[in-house]
């Protein structure tokens, strides 16, 4: 048998990971972490150490395929790329170029030019509908950094933080953005050593959420909810740095008033989690020189997404951010005002409901104003629960 090992990379997803390839008589038979690799300290994944099952895989496509009459059958790509740019520009002629969209997922990773030239195809047909997983998945995150804005200087840093707080992500398992996806199980351990506190909200007891000192296991869809009534800790109990506050945020009277409502009695009944622990996690996430806030698919995909993004660039502003720390958060703490749209035909009639109408289960109670045809990105609440 001659085994021999190679260095390589991993393509399945953006963390990229070291790997060592051992290739035996021609064929890749195993694969498993490079343990040279400081940052990533031998780390890969299941998906990662699977890459030889997945390549010599029998559903693996080695050429291109077509629908027919009695299932799929092969076809020759120069052919198959001519009858779908017939098809296409049959498409384009009728109903426009914006009849024709496209989408890049995780698959492009392996193909760093790959994303590039589609998007370079999309523009060259005219066509301004490009998707990706981040539009499709998480649009909230983009939404809510362009209504609070983006601080230059580079986010905190995992490795020195005092306290993180964990909304519907779970690194142990899967990468997302907003946490190192380079060994995340190592770097939570290195912060549990260090004595971070790890917050985490999640319905579900996650790997990370055995991990951490406090565990809100919250109703689903809640989310927003709790950062509310953390940001109203923090601000009520004086727990911000006003001097930071002052001189680098806006609107903060606004986002005061609208957190409000949120009592940790409210946010307790609404969420099915403890006053105690709703309390205790403000206040560690107040007290920690280097805190941030990473938000998973998940919340992205429950009720009021873009909320809960905005709330979580909201919370470390409100927070003891200027301790040592303002330097290292990707947005300038800026509350913007409320958008105001023109009512028009396919609009919803009210994107949410106002603080205190929500706040009290309400939906009658809710002003006109709020009711009219706008759309309110920042402080409508999350919907009530029945």
């Amino acid at each position: 048998m001659n085994a021999q090992v190679h260095p390589s990379i991993c393509r399945l997803c953006t963390a990229y990971c070291p790997i060592q390839v051992t290739v035996e008589n021609g064929r890749a038979t195993k694969v498993t972490g490079n343990p040279r690799a400081p940052l990533y300290g031998g780390y890969s994944c299941p998906k990662g150490r699977a890459l030889p099952d997945q390549h010599y895989g029998e559903q693996r496509l080695l050429h291109s395929l077509k629908r027919g009459p009695d299932g799929f059958g092969a076809i020759p790509s120069d052919r198959a790329m001519d009858e779908i740019a017939e098809r296409l520009a049959a498409i384009i002629a009728e109903h426009g170029p914006r009849s024709v969209a496209l989408y890049v997922g995780m698959g492009l990773v392996p193909f760093a030019a790959s994303t590039a030239i589609a998007a370079g195809w999309l523009n060259g047909i005219g066509s301004p509908m490009f998707f990706t997983a981040g539009s499709i998945d998480k649009p909230g995150i983009l939404i809510a950094l362009a209504h609070h804005g983006m601080w230059q200087a580079g986010q905190p840093q995992f490795d020195t933080a005092d306290a993180w707080l964990l909304v519907g992500i779970n690194p142990v398992i899967s990468k997302s953005p907003g946490f190192p996806g380079q060994n995340p199980g190592r770097l939570l351990k290195d912060m549990e050593r260090a004595q971070a506190k790890l917050i985490v909200i999640n319905p579900r007891v996650t790997e990370t959420a055995k991990r951490a000192h406090i565990h809100m296991q919250a109703r689903p869809g809640e989310d927003a909810a709790i950062l509310a009534g953390m940001i109203r800790i923090i601000l009520t109990e004086g727990l911000e740095d006003k001097d930071f506050v002052a001189a680098n945020t806006q609107g903060v009277a606004a986002l005061r008033d609208a957190v409000e409502p949120f009592t940790p009695a409210c946010v307790a009944g609404r969420a099915d989690i403890s006053e105690d622990d709703l309390r205790a996690a403000a206040r560690i996430f107040a007290a920690a020189r280097n805190a941030g806030v990473s938000c998973g698919t998940g919340p992205s995909f429950a009720t009021h997404s873009t909320l809960t993004e905005y709330l979580a660039l909201c919370l470390p502003a409100s927070a003891a951010i200027g301790r040592g720390r303002a330097s290292c958060w990707p947005s300038p703490m800026c509350c913007c005002p409320v958008i105001r749209r023109a009512p028009s035909p396919g609009r919803p009639s009210g994107h949410g409901v106002s603080n205190r109408a929500c706040a009290s289960g309400d939906w009658a109670a809710a002003p006109a104003a709020c009711r009219r045809p706008r759309w309110r990105m920042r402080y409508c609440c999350p919907a009530p629960v029945r």
